[in-house]
Protein backbone atom coordinates (compact mmCIF):
# COMPACT_ATOMS: atom_id res chain seq x y z
CA UNK A 1 0.00 0.00 0.00
CA UNK A 2 2.61 2.15 0.77
CA UNK A 3 4.43 2.24 -3.06
CA UNK A 4 1.03 3.40 -4.00
CA UNK A 5 0.43 6.51 -1.86
CA UNK A 6 4.14 7.39 -2.58
CA UNK A 7 3.21 7.43 -6.29
CA UNK A 8 0.44 9.34 -5.87
CA UNK A 9 2.47 11.76 -3.78
CA UNK A 10 4.92 12.43 -6.07
CA UNK A 11 2.84 11.80 -9.51
CA UNK A 12 -0.74 13.20 -8.55
CA UNK A 13 0.03 17.29 -8.39
CA UNK A 14 1.33 16.65 -12.05
CA UNK A 15 -2.09 15.65 -13.20
CA UNK A 16 -4.46 18.90 -13.78
CA UNK A 17 -7.32 18.16 -11.80
CA UNK A 18 -4.96 18.13 -8.42
CA UNK A 19 -2.79 21.01 -9.62
CA UNK A 20 -4.64 23.77 -7.25
CA UNK A 21 -5.54 21.32 -4.12
CA UNK A 22 -2.64 21.94 -2.51
CA UNK A 23 -3.43 20.51 0.91
CA UNK A 24 -4.68 17.18 -0.81
CA UNK A 25 -1.02 16.62 -1.87
CA UNK A 26 -0.06 18.19 1.86
CA UNK A 27 -2.32 15.50 3.79
CA UNK A 28 -1.05 12.62 0.90
CA UNK A 29 2.76 13.33 1.82
CA UNK A 30 1.85 13.26 5.36
CA UNK A 31 0.78 10.10 5.19
CA UNK A 32 3.35 8.92 3.25
CA UNK A 33 6.03 10.07 5.51
CA UNK A 34 4.54 8.23 8.65
CA UNK A 35 4.24 5.13 7.01
CA UNK A 36 7.39 5.07 5.55
CA UNK A 37 9.84 6.81 7.79
CA UNK A 38 12.98 6.03 5.98
CA UNK A 39 11.84 7.75 2.75
CA UNK A 40 11.38 11.50 4.31
CA UNK A 41 14.81 12.40 3.20
CA UNK A 42 13.91 11.91 -0.16
CA UNK A 43 10.21 13.64 -0.27
CA UNK A 44 9.94 17.03 1.18
CA UNK A 45 8.20 20.42 0.55
CA UNK A 46 9.80 21.18 -3.02
CA UNK A 47 9.80 17.67 -4.27
CA UNK A 48 9.27 18.07 -8.58
CA UNK A 49 6.30 16.07 -9.51
CA UNK A 50 8.17 15.68 -12.96
CA UNK A 51 11.08 13.32 -11.26
CA UNK A 52 10.55 9.88 -10.72
CA UNK A 53 11.37 8.09 -7.49
CA UNK A 54 13.96 5.95 -8.65
CA UNK A 55 15.88 9.35 -9.39
CA UNK A 56 15.34 10.85 -5.77
CA UNK A 57 16.76 7.87 -4.37
CA UNK A 58 19.69 7.39 -6.74
CA UNK A 59 20.34 11.68 -6.02
CA UNK A 60 20.61 10.26 -2.39
CA UNK A 61 22.77 7.32 -3.22
CA UNK A 62 25.24 9.36 -4.86
CA UNK A 63 25.23 12.23 -2.05
CA UNK A 64 26.41 9.40 0.58
CA UNK A 65 28.94 8.56 -1.50
CA UNK A 66 30.41 11.85 -2.39
CA UNK A 67 30.34 12.49 1.54
CA UNK A 68 32.80 9.59 1.96
CA UNK A 69 34.57 9.48 -1.31
CA UNK A 70 37.75 10.23 0.25
CA UNK A 71 37.44 7.33 3.16
CA UNK A 72 40.43 5.41 1.40
CA UNK A 73 42.45 8.16 -0.48
CA UNK A 74 43.78 7.45 -3.93
CA UNK A 75 44.24 3.19 -3.97
CA UNK A 76 45.67 3.92 -7.19
CA UNK A 77 48.68 5.95 -5.79
CA UNK A 78 51.32 3.62 -3.93
CA UNK A 79 52.45 6.92 -2.13
CA UNK A 80 48.51 7.48 -0.36
CA UNK A 81 48.59 7.84 3.17
CA UNK A 82 45.40 5.94 3.35
CA UNK A 83 45.77 3.03 6.17
CA UNK A 84 43.22 1.53 4.20
CA UNK A 85 44.35 -0.32 0.65
CA UNK A 86 41.94 -2.38 -1.12
CA UNK A 87 43.65 -4.03 -3.76
CA UNK A 88 46.67 -4.65 -1.56
CA UNK A 89 47.53 -7.99 -2.44
CA UNK A 90 50.63 -8.34 -0.44
CA UNK A 91 48.81 -8.13 2.86
CA UNK A 92 46.14 -10.53 4.17
CA UNK A 93 43.14 -7.45 3.28
CA UNK A 94 41.80 -5.32 6.38
CA UNK A 95 38.67 -5.62 8.26
CA UNK A 96 36.68 -2.69 8.13
CA UNK A 97 34.85 -2.07 11.64
CA UNK A 98 32.79 1.01 10.08
CA UNK A 99 30.92 1.95 6.86
CA UNK A 100 33.95 4.45 6.05
CA UNK A 101 32.65 5.05 2.79
CA UNK A 102 28.93 4.63 2.80
CA UNK A 103 28.93 1.38 0.78
CA UNK A 104 26.89 -0.33 3.43
CA UNK A 105 24.28 2.53 3.70
CA UNK A 106 23.63 2.53 0.04
CA UNK A 107 23.08 -1.07 0.28
CA UNK A 108 20.35 -0.40 3.08
CA UNK A 109 18.84 1.77 0.26
CA UNK A 110 18.75 -0.40 -2.16
CA UNK A 111 16.85 -2.93 -0.28
CA UNK A 112 14.12 -0.35 1.09
CA UNK A 113 13.89 0.71 -2.79
CA UNK A 114 13.27 -3.33 -3.78
CA UNK A 115 10.88 -3.36 -0.90
CA UNK A 116 8.51 -0.20 -2.02
CA UNK A 117 8.78 -1.17 -5.80
CA UNK A 118 10.68 1.59 -7.34
CA UNK A 119 14.59 -0.01 -7.78
CA UNK A 120 15.46 -0.41 -11.44
CA UNK A 121 18.97 -1.25 -12.75
CA UNK A 122 20.58 1.98 -11.86
CA UNK A 123 20.09 1.48 -8.40
CA UNK A 124 21.93 -1.74 -8.48
CA UNK A 125 24.45 -0.22 -10.80
CA UNK A 126 25.37 2.81 -8.08
CA UNK A 127 25.68 -0.05 -4.95
CA UNK A 128 28.11 -2.72 -7.20
CA UNK A 129 30.38 0.81 -7.82
CA UNK A 130 30.51 1.53 -4.34
CA UNK A 131 31.18 -2.33 -3.42
CA UNK A 132 33.99 -2.29 -6.00
CA UNK A 133 35.69 0.63 -4.60
CA UNK A 134 35.82 -1.49 -1.00
CA UNK A 135 38.71 -3.88 -3.60
CA UNK A 136 39.66 -6.75 -1.47
CA UNK A 137 38.64 -5.48 1.88
CA UNK A 138 36.60 -7.20 4.22
CA UNK A 139 33.53 -6.55 7.21
CA UNK A 140 31.29 -8.27 9.34
CA UNK A 141 28.00 -9.02 7.22
CA UNK A 142 24.66 -8.96 9.19
CA UNK A 143 24.64 -12.28 10.28
CA UNK A 144 27.76 -12.18 11.72
CA UNK A 145 29.95 -13.62 9.07
CA UNK A 146 32.79 -11.84 7.50
CA UNK A 147 32.66 -11.05 3.81
CA UNK A 148 33.95 -9.26 0.97
CA UNK A 149 32.50 -6.96 -1.91
CA UNK A 150 32.44 -10.27 -4.26
CA UNK A 151 30.53 -12.23 -1.76
CA UNK A 152 27.71 -9.15 -1.48
CA UNK A 153 27.81 -8.37 -4.97
CA UNK A 154 26.85 -11.40 -5.84
CA UNK A 155 23.70 -11.96 -4.24
CA UNK A 156 23.03 -8.67 -6.20
CA UNK A 157 23.77 -9.80 -9.51
CA UNK A 158 21.59 -12.68 -8.99
CA UNK A 159 18.83 -11.25 -7.83
CA UNK A 160 18.70 -8.46 -10.63
CA UNK A 161 19.42 -10.87 -13.22
CA UNK A 162 16.21 -13.13 -11.89
CA UNK A 163 14.09 -9.90 -11.52
CA UNK A 164 14.82 -8.71 -15.24
CA UNK A 165 15.36 -12.51 -16.80
CA UNK A 166 18.90 -11.07 -17.55
CA UNK A 167 17.59 -8.34 -19.28
CA UNK A 168 20.87 -6.39 -17.95
CA UNK A 169 23.75 -4.19 -19.47
CA UNK A 170 27.47 -4.93 -20.05
CA UNK A 171 28.57 -2.45 -17.92
CA UNK A 172 26.13 -3.50 -14.89
CA UNK A 173 27.73 -7.29 -15.79
CA UNK A 174 31.50 -5.93 -15.72
CA UNK A 175 30.80 -4.40 -12.07
CA UNK A 176 29.96 -7.61 -10.79
CA UNK A 177 33.37 -9.45 -13.07
CA UNK A 178 35.38 -6.49 -11.30
CA UNK A 179 34.63 -7.55 -8.03
CA UNK A 180 34.97 -11.25 -8.87
CA UNK A 181 38.18 -10.15 -9.97
CA UNK A 182 39.63 -8.32 -6.80
CA UNK A 183 38.45 -10.74 -4.44
CA UNK A 184 39.99 -13.83 -6.45
CA UNK A 185 42.41 -15.79 -4.06
CA UNK A 186 43.51 -19.37 -3.91
CA UNK A 187 42.41 -19.36 -0.44
CA UNK A 188 38.91 -20.69 0.73
CA UNK A 189 36.68 -22.25 -1.57
CA UNK A 190 34.93 -19.34 -2.96
CA UNK A 191 35.77 -19.87 -6.19
CA UNK A 192 35.51 -16.07 -7.38
CA UNK A 193 37.06 -16.80 -10.92
CA UNK A 194 34.11 -19.72 -11.56
CA UNK A 195 31.82 -17.13 -10.90
CA UNK A 196 33.12 -14.81 -13.11
CA UNK A 197 33.72 -17.68 -15.84
CA UNK A 198 30.03 -18.35 -15.14
CA UNK A 199 28.80 -14.82 -15.57
CA UNK A 200 30.46 -14.73 -18.90
CA UNK A 201 28.85 -17.88 -20.17
CA UNK A 202 25.11 -16.38 -18.92
CA UNK A 203 26.27 -12.96 -20.72
CA UNK A 204 27.07 -14.74 -24.00
CA UNK A 205 23.76 -17.24 -23.76
CA UNK A 206 21.74 -14.20 -23.25
CA UNK A 207 22.97 -11.93 -25.72
CA UNK A 208 25.02 -9.85 -23.61
CA UNK A 209 28.03 -8.72 -25.72
CA UNK A 210 31.33 -8.99 -23.17
CA UNK A 211 33.54 -6.02 -23.93
CA UNK A 212 37.54 -6.06 -23.49
CA UNK A 213 37.25 -5.13 -20.09
CA UNK A 214 34.64 -8.09 -19.75
CA UNK A 215 37.46 -10.77 -20.68
CA UNK A 216 40.09 -8.61 -18.89
CA UNK A 217 38.15 -9.46 -15.74
CA UNK A 218 37.65 -12.86 -16.10
CA UNK A 219 41.62 -13.02 -17.26
CA UNK A 220 42.40 -11.02 -13.76
CA UNK A 221 39.86 -13.74 -11.48
CA UNK A 222 41.52 -16.60 -12.97
CA UNK A 223 44.98 -15.88 -12.40
CA UNK A 224 44.82 -14.76 -9.20
CA UNK A 225 42.91 -17.60 -7.90
CA UNK A 226 46.09 -19.89 -9.30
CA UNK A 227 47.55 -21.65 -6.07
CA UNK A 228 51.45 -21.35 -5.34
CA UNK A 229 52.86 -25.16 -6.24
CA UNK A 230 49.56 -26.26 -7.41
CA UNK A 231 48.19 -27.68 -10.70
CA UNK A 232 48.12 -24.78 -13.56
CA UNK A 233 44.16 -25.36 -14.58
CA UNK A 234 43.64 -21.59 -13.54
CA UNK A 235 46.74 -20.54 -15.53
CA UNK A 236 45.00 -22.48 -18.50
CA UNK A 237 41.49 -20.61 -18.05
CA UNK A 238 43.22 -17.32 -17.65
CA UNK A 239 45.14 -18.00 -20.83
CA UNK A 240 42.61 -19.37 -22.69
CA UNK A 241 40.29 -16.38 -22.22
CA UNK A 242 43.15 -14.18 -22.80
CA UNK A 243 42.97 -15.85 -26.45
CA UNK A 244 39.44 -14.96 -26.59
CA UNK A 245 40.33 -11.54 -25.64
CA UNK A 246 42.96 -10.93 -27.84
CA UNK A 247 40.56 -11.88 -30.81
CA UNK A 248 38.55 -8.74 -29.78
CA UNK A 249 40.95 -6.37 -29.03
CA UNK A 250 44.17 -5.23 -31.21
CA UNK A 251 45.28 -2.85 -27.99
CA UNK A 252 49.00 -3.60 -27.16
CA UNK A 253 48.58 -1.84 -24.03
CA UNK A 254 45.07 -4.71 -23.19
CA UNK A 255 47.06 -7.58 -24.62
CA UNK A 256 50.69 -6.83 -22.17
CA UNK A 257 48.39 -6.40 -19.00
CA UNK A 258 46.66 -9.56 -20.43
CA UNK A 259 49.86 -11.60 -20.86
CA UNK A 260 51.49 -10.40 -17.60
CA UNK A 261 48.51 -11.71 -15.40
CA UNK A 262 48.84 -15.22 -16.71
CA UNK A 263 52.29 -14.84 -16.78
CA UNK A 264 52.13 -14.67 -12.95
CA UNK A 265 49.40 -17.34 -13.43
CA UNK A 266 52.32 -19.65 -14.32
CA UNK A 267 54.95 -18.63 -12.22
CA UNK A 268 52.81 -20.17 -9.32
CA UNK A 269 52.30 -23.61 -11.37
CA UNK A 270 53.98 -26.71 -10.50
CA UNK A 271 53.46 -28.36 -13.77
CA UNK A 272 56.26 -29.58 -15.72
CA UNK A 273 56.04 -27.50 -18.80
CA UNK A 274 55.02 -24.24 -16.21
CA UNK A 275 58.25 -22.80 -17.17
CA UNK A 276 57.95 -23.11 -21.07
CA UNK A 277 54.30 -21.87 -20.58
CA UNK A 278 55.97 -18.26 -19.32
CA UNK A 279 58.72 -18.01 -21.27
CA UNK A 280 56.73 -18.12 -24.36
CA UNK A 281 54.63 -15.29 -22.67
CA UNK A 282 57.73 -12.95 -21.59
CA UNK A 283 58.46 -13.26 -24.97
CA UNK A 284 55.40 -12.25 -26.70
CA UNK A 285 55.54 -9.65 -24.43
CA UNK A 286 59.14 -8.42 -25.26
CA UNK A 287 58.08 -8.85 -29.01
CA UNK A 288 55.07 -6.31 -28.66
CA UNK A 289 57.20 -3.80 -26.82
CA UNK A 290 59.78 -4.18 -29.52
CA UNK A 291 57.25 -3.49 -32.08
CA UNK A 292 55.17 -0.06 -30.41
CA UNK A 293 58.07 1.92 -28.98
CA UNK A 294 54.66 4.51 -28.19
CA UNK A 295 53.51 1.98 -25.63
CA UNK A 296 52.91 3.87 -22.31
CA UNK A 297 53.06 0.33 -20.22
CA UNK A 298 56.54 -0.51 -18.71
CA UNK A 299 55.57 -4.37 -18.70
CA UNK A 300 57.20 -6.02 -18.75
CA UNK A 301 58.82 -4.86 -15.49
CA UNK A 302 60.91 -6.32 -12.69
CA UNK A 303 57.74 -8.49 -11.47
CA UNK A 304 56.96 -9.87 -15.12
CA UNK A 305 60.56 -11.24 -15.34
CA UNK A 306 60.87 -12.37 -11.46
CA UNK A 307 57.85 -14.30 -12.04
CA UNK A 308 59.57 -15.89 -15.45
CA UNK A 309 62.37 -16.21 -13.35
CA UNK A 310 60.22 -18.33 -10.49
CA UNK A 311 59.16 -20.86 -13.15
CA UNK A 312 62.56 -21.57 -14.36
CA UNK A 313 64.03 -21.97 -10.39
CA UNK A 314 60.94 -24.34 -9.57
CA UNK A 315 61.89 -26.63 -12.31
CA UNK A 316 65.39 -26.20 -11.11
CA UNK A 317 66.57 -24.72 -14.35
CA UNK A 318 69.00 -22.04 -13.17
CA UNK A 319 70.86 -21.60 -16.12
CA UNK A 320 67.96 -19.98 -17.69
CA UNK A 321 66.65 -18.02 -14.56
CA UNK A 322 70.95 -16.52 -14.56
CA UNK A 323 70.17 -15.90 -18.15
CA UNK A 324 66.59 -13.94 -17.92
CA UNK A 325 68.12 -12.01 -14.77
CA UNK A 326 71.12 -10.65 -16.82
CA UNK A 327 69.03 -10.06 -19.71
CA UNK A 328 67.24 -7.93 -17.19
CA UNK A 329 70.36 -6.30 -15.99
CA UNK A 330 71.88 -5.35 -18.97
CA UNK A 331 68.37 -3.44 -20.28
CA UNK A 332 68.22 -1.68 -16.92
CA UNK A 333 71.91 -0.76 -17.85
CA UNK A 334 71.23 0.17 -21.19
CA UNK A 335 68.49 2.75 -19.73
CA UNK A 336 65.59 0.46 -21.40
CA UNK A 337 63.75 0.15 -18.34
CA UNK A 338 63.16 3.21 -16.08
CA UNK A 339 65.17 3.86 -13.17
CA UNK A 340 62.62 3.08 -10.73
CA UNK A 341 62.42 -0.61 -12.10
CA UNK A 342 65.68 -2.14 -11.40
CA UNK A 343 65.88 -5.60 -10.25
CA UNK A 344 64.90 -6.39 -6.72
CA UNK A 345 66.92 -8.63 -3.93
CA UNK A 346 64.17 -11.33 -3.99
CA UNK A 347 64.69 -11.74 -7.78
CA UNK A 348 68.60 -12.70 -6.77
CA UNK A 349 67.44 -14.59 -3.85
CA UNK A 350 65.50 -17.14 -5.61
CA UNK A 351 68.18 -18.27 -8.16
CA UNK A 352 71.00 -18.52 -5.37
CA UNK A 353 68.58 -20.71 -3.41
Amino acid sequence: MSSILIWLALFLPSINSFQTDTRFFRRIQHVVVSLTGSIDASIGDDVDASTDPASRFHMDMKRVLESRKSAFGDSSNPSSTSKLSPMDRRNRPALLSQDVDGANRVTSMLRHMVNIGVANEETYQIVLEALCRRGRLRWIDGDSSVVCAADVVNRLIGELWERQEGNISTHTCNLALQSYAACSTPRGDRRYAEKAQSLLYAMENEGINPSIESFSHVVNAWAWQQGNLEDGECAKMAESNLERLIEISPDDETKLQGYDWVLEAWSKSQEDNAPVHADRILNAMKLIKKKNKTLVSTLPDIQSYTNAILAWTKSNSTAKAHELLYEYIDNFESGDIPADQGPEVFTFSKILI
